[in-house]
């Protein structure tokens, strides 16, 4: 499962407001990001999904947009 938190700082996971919990899949997560600073986590640990695949297209062309340097910082 799945949950949208925006941070306001992507190194900074208790930095953060929940927008969504309990989703199912990783499109259902995608389709309620409206801002580059909503990430898309682990429901329960809170850990960022270190795929491109909830990314925006722009943000999967751009290395240093906001949610790819969040997905690095875990890595």
């Amino acid at each position: 499962m799945y949950a949208i938190h925006f941070r306001r700082w992507f190194n900074r996971p208790d930095d953060r407001q929940v927008i969504a919990e309990h989703l199912p899949t990783l499109e259902d997560a995608k389709a309620l990001r409206f801002l580059s600073g909503d990430l898309v986590v682990y429901d329960g640990t809170d850990e960022i999904v270190p795929l491109l695949d909830w990314l925006w297209g722009w943000e999967k062309l751009d290395p240093h947009c906001y949610a790819q340097q969040a997905i690095r910082n875990v890595l």
